[in-house]
C-alpha cells in the first residue's frame, strides 16, 4: 500500500446499542443455506469446500452478518492512525493495533469523537493500547472532542474507566500507561493530524441531539468523509455539502427508511432523533458527487434482510452503494476505490477515482 493511500476498516457499524445475532437467527440462516445447497445437489468434501460454495453462491446478507458492534472506524494513511469513535468496535481495533505496537515499540493514534452518546464511547475501557506499560511501550493517544463538551469528554471517559464501572482508574493509567492528550474540535476546524503531518482534518457540525461533528480526512487529493448521526433537516444542508463535496468515500447514517423516519410506517415519527434514512442517503451522496457511499449506523432492531433492503433503497438513487458490516475494509488509492469483503479477500466494489462515476 502506498504511503498516500487510505485504508479504512469498519470495526463497528451498529447504531444506538450493540446488537449481536441471536442463536435462533444463526440457526435459521444455516438452515436456509443447507436447503439451498440441497436444492443445488451439491456435496462437500471438506469445510473449505463448503465455505467456498457459500461465498460463491449466496449473497452476503444470506451467508454472513452485518455485525453488532457500535461505531468505530480505523483509518490508516501511511504511518498515521486515526480512530473515529469508541463504540464497542474499538475492542477489536485495539487488538489489531497491538500487533503494530508490539512489533515497533510505539504507537501514535488520534481518536476523534463525533459526539458523546453512550454507543460512541462505551468501548473506550476495552481499547488495549490504553493499558500498554509505559516503561516498555510508547503509546500516545490524542482525544479530540467538541469545544463545548471537551471537559465532559475527559470526565465521561474517566468515569467509564473507574469504579464502580471499571476496575482500573484512568487517572492512574495516565502515569503508568498510554500518554493521553486532549484536543478541541469546533465547526469549520482545519487541522493536520499525525506525524509526519500532511493528513488534513476538516470538521462540520451535524444535525443530531447534542453537539455532533462530521469529519473529512484528506491527503494527496484523496477524501474520506464520516457523517454518522445526522438527519436531513435542511435541504440543501450547506454544512454537509461543504463537508462531503466530491468525497471518494462517504459514510452516512441510514438507520431508517423514509416511511420509518416520517412516521407513516407505524405512526411513530423519528424526526428529531438525529438519524437519516436510506433514500435520503442515496440522494445526498449523488448530490455531492461522492464516488462511493457506505451506509451504516444500522438500527439495532434490524436484521440482515432489513439492512439489505435499505441498501437497495439507496441504490435507487446512487449506483455505488456498499452496506457497511463489521470488518469491511475500503482502500482509496491514486486510481481506485476498492471495497473488500471480510475474511475471504473478495472484492465487493472497485471504482475508478478519476473521470465519471462507473
Amino acid at each position: 500500500m502506498s504511503p498516500d493511500d487510505f485504508e479504512i476498516c469498519f470495526y463497528g457499524v451498529r447504531g444506538s446499542l450493540p446488537a449481536p445475532a441471536r442463536g435462533e437467527e444463526v440457526e435459521a440462516q444455516i438452515a436456509r443455506a443447507l436447503l439451498r445447497a440441497s436444492e443445488c445437489g451439491v456435496r462437500f468434501a471438506s469445510s473449505d469446500d463448503a465455505l467456498r460454495w457459500l461465498r460463491e453462491s449466496l449473497p452476503f446478507h444470506e451467508r454472513s452478518h452485518y455485525g453488532g458492534d457500535t461505531t468505530c472506524f480505523l483509518v490508516r494513511c501511511g504511518p498515521r492512525r486515526v480512530i473515529i469513535d469508541a463504540g464497542t468496535g474499538i475492542r477489536r481495533a485495539g487488538a489489531d493495533l497491538m500487533g503494530e505496537l508490539v512489533s515497533s515499540g510505539s504507537l501514535d493514534v488520534d481518536l476523534l469523537f463525533t459526539h458523546m452518546h453512550l454507543d460512541h464511547v462505551v468501548g473506550f475501557p476495552f481499547f488495549a493500547p490504553l493499558f500498554a506499560p509505559r516503561d516498555r511501550l510508547a503509546v500516545t493517544l490524542r482525544l479530540h472532542g467538541g469545544s463545548a463538551w471537551a471537559n465532559d469528554l475527559q470526565r465521561v471517559l474517566s468515569q467509564t474507566v473507574s469504579a464502580p464501572l471499571f476496575p482500573i482508574e484512568l487517572d492512574k493509567l495516565s502515569h503508568e500507561a498510554a500518554a493521553i492528550e486532549y484536543e478541541f474540535i469546533y465547526d469549520r476546524l482545519r487541522r493536520e493530524l499525525g506525524d509526519p503531518p500532511g493528513l488534513e482534518l476538516y470538521a462540520r457540525r451535524l444535525h443530531h441531539p447534542n453537539e455532533t461533528y462530521g469529519y473529512r480526512l484528506e491527503h494527496a487529493g484523496r477524501r474520506i468523509v464520516i457523517a454518522t448521526d445526522t438527519e436531513p433537516y435542511a435541504a440543501p444542508d450547506r454544512a454537509l455539502n461543504d463537508l462531503a463535496d466530491s468525497a471518494d468515500v462517504l459514510y452516512v447514517d441510514a438507520q431508517f427508511d423514509r416511511d420509518q423516519y416520517e412516521g407513516s410506517y407505524d405512526g411513530l415519527s423519528r424526526v428529531g432523533w438525529g438519524h437519516g434514512y436510506a433514500e435520503w442517503c442515496g440522494q445526498y451522496a449523488h448530490q455531492v458527487g461522492a464516488r462511493l457511499v457506505i451506509l451504516g449506523h444500522h438500527d439495532p432492531a434490524a436484521g440482515n434482510q432489513r439492512i439489505y433492503e435499505l441498501g437497495e433503497r439507496a441504490r435507487a438513487y446512487h449506483p455505488n452503494v456498499v452496506v457497511a458490516f463489521d470488518g469491511l475494509r475500503v482502500r482509496v488509492t491514486e486510481t481506485e476505490i476498492i471495497a473488500l469483503s471480510a475474511g475471504d479477500g473478495g472484492t465487493d466494489v472497485c471504482l475508478r477515482r478519476t473521470g465519471a462515476q462507473t
